[in-house]
Parts: structure tokens; sequence; C-alpha cells
């Protein structure tokens, strides 16, 4: 589940004018092996655009598979359903991938709102669940903007200065974030597919860092935590991939 939640802001929430969170990308992978192969339809020459699209669409609905369902949650009026995809194992190619994004609006992103949530729940439609070798991976990204008061200049004045980058990690240790100042919230995810380890300074030591696990975040504000220096990090195993949000 994904949600726009500030909980992790408690030292900064006396000055949170507003909160919006904003799903940039969203990819699902299927490798569905529990299943027999679906062959694909048999569209004939003369079929008109009518049967070809019947024929697509019972192979999708009508032939063994799981089902995923995505679900919207706005905080008033509980979970709702807007949107099932069917998770086949297609003759041919032993995955398939869904932008899931396609199913939720036509704008580059996805807008939650204050209190939105977006959940997604396996559902079995006659053919049970995952099981075997079944694989299911949901990966994506999302940038959370945060305005506030600007507790130098008096209240009534606004930050709404939020800075996004995407770094990958190594076995390397680097320097991901630096110094800033100005600095009042930092938000980091772990995207990939490794565990990452961060530091306030420079050359990480995976034994005294902080463990960003698959999936995972690190967040801070500057309120509670008076770091504004450099921040590095260092995947012990691989590579991962870090989404860095900083706002000033």
């Amino acid at each position: 589940m994904l949600g726009n939640n500030l909980d992790g802001l408690s030292g900064i929430n006396s000055g949170i004018l507003s909160a919006n969170l904003f799903l940039k990308n969203l990819k699902i992978f299927s490798s569905i092996k529990s299943l027999p192969e679906i062959q694909l339809p048999n569209i004939e020459f003369d079929d008109s655009e009518t049967e070809k699209l019947y024929k697509t669409l019972d192979v999708e609905w009508k032939s063994p598979r799981k089902q995923i369902q995505l679900l919207s949650n706005d905080g008033i009026n509980g979970w709702i359903v807007i949107a099932e995809i069917s998770l086949l194992n297609p003759s041919g190619y032993p995955y398939r991938i869904y932008n899931a994004m396609d199913y939720l609006t036509d704008n580059l992103t996805y807008e939650f709102g204050e209190n939105g949530r977006l959940g997604i729940k396996l559902i079995d439609v006659g053919y049970g669940l995952l099981e075997g070798d079944d694989e299911l991976t949901i990966h994506g990204s999302y940038v959370q903007e945060i305005v506030y008061e600007n507790e130098w200049a008096g209240s009534g004045n606004v930050i709404t200065n939020n800075i996004e980058t995407s770094v990958n990690v190594t076995t390397n240790s680097f320097i991901i974030l630096s110094s800033n100042n100005f600095r009042k919230y930092v938000l980091i995810s772990n995207q990939g597919f490794n565990d990452c380890y961060i530091k306030f300074g420079e050359d990480v030591d995976v034994n005294s860092a902080i463990k960003i696990v698959p999936g995972g975040h690190y967040e801070y504000s500057t309120s509670n935590v008076n770091w504004r220096g450099n921040i590095s990090a260092i995947c012990k195993n691989g590579t991962s991939k870090l989404n860095i949000l900083e706002s000033i």
C-alpha cells in the first residue's frame, strides 16, 4: 500500500500547510508458471475489428489466470476498486510487464491528495493465488510535495522548493546528497532490489550506517535532526536505486 502519510514528519507538522503525493511510475512484473500457457487469439484475415477485439478479450479474461485489483482510498469513502488486471502465462514469453499508470490516469502523474492511498490486492478467480515459482513484482517512483511556513521569514511566507533526484548505488561509497545550508527535509527511498546503507558524512561503514531495505525509506527534518551536510550511500551486495527528495 502506498499513501500520503505525515507521521514521519512530526517534528515539522506544526508548520505544514499542505502535503501531496504524486506517483510518477508504477510497473507490475508477473511470471505465472503455475498455469498452462495461453495461446494468442486466432485472428482471421476477414475478421471485423469487433471480432478481433472479442477474440483478444476472450483470451485475456476467459483463460486460466491469476488476477489483481488496484484500489483507491481517499480517506473518506474507504477502499474502492478502480481497475482489475489479468495475470496470464503467455505462450512464447515467460513473463509480462504492465504499466499500471495506464489504469490510474491519463496524465504523467497520479495525484493522491492529502489523505489518498493506493492498494493492490491479489484475488482468487478460480485458479488460486500465487504458488510454486510464480512471481509478482511491483515497483515505481513517487515524489512528496510538502508546503510549510518559513521559520526564518515568519508566519505566512511559504517555501515550496522540492528537489528530486535518483541515483544508482554500488558497492563503492559515494555522496548522494551534497551539503545544503537551506535544507529542511529529506526523504530517501530504496526503489531497487538490494539493501542500501546511508550515513551522515562520507565513507559509509555498513556496520554503523542506516539500513534501507528494498521498498523502504528513511526521512528526517532538520527541526529534529540537525544535519545539513553531505549524505553518502553504499550497497553491500550488487546495486540498487535510491530516490531522493530534498525540501529547502
